[in-house]
């Protein structure tokens, strides 16, 4: 049996049609066609100012999600010899679970030699590892203050927008987002 591809041509050619047609409703519902240039302009404006203020909102959630990290001051080595020293105070700093090369030599020369830094490098560095490191981790930043400031960034983002389209931009009320924060911020005010 073969394939034919007329049915196909005829479906994708009413979809277009039926595409175009709806992208005609939209445009004489919206009015986009009835506008003149600079009231075009000043949606596009508007629209990209909401997008940037979107974009910057969501990396303000992004970057204060919570995040998990070694705290210097509170994790500890125990030597081979069950001697226990505190990294933080002997200038040992950790940014994972575990020592990076040279603050892995900075332990091992602590326990072998029992000196808080070799800045001339005069001992030398013993082969094996001499140690246990315990990181004690905490968490930074919590979604709720995440969410707080992300909200936070969209309604003052939202008013300034607002107040550039009241001042500035020719944009109707049919278009207006952020319309909703500028009338709450008008009862609030009085």
């Amino acid at each position: 049996m073969k394939w034919s591809r007329e049915p196909a041509k005829i479906k994708t050619s009413r979809l277009r049609f039926n595409n175009h047609r709806f992208a005609r409703r939209i445009m004489t519902h919206l009015q986009l066609s009835n506008m003149n240039l600079k009231t075009q302009i000043s949606l596009l404006i508007y629209l990209v100012l909401y997008a940037v203020m979107l974009g910057f909102s969501l990396s303000s959630l992004i970057i204060l999600k919570p995040f998990l990290y070694t705290e210097n001051n509170e994790s500890y080595i125990i030597c081979n010899d069950t001697s226990r020293f505190e990294i933080g105070p002997n200038f040992i700093f950790a940014f994972e679970n575990k020592l990076d090369p040279v603050n892995d030599a900075k332990a091992r020369k602590l326990c072998q030699y029992k000196i808080i830094s070799d800045y001339s490098n005069v001992y030398e560095t013993p082969k094996n590892t001499n140690y246990k490191f315990y990181p004690v981790l905490k968490q930074e930043s919590s979604w709720a203050n995440a969410i707080f400031i992300f909200f936070i960034m969209v309604n003052i983002a939202a008013i300034c927008i607002e107040f550039i389209a009241n001042r500035l931009l020719t944009v109707s009320d049919d278009f207006r987002f952020g319309k909703v924060f500028t009338n709450l911020i008008k009862d609030l005010c009085g």
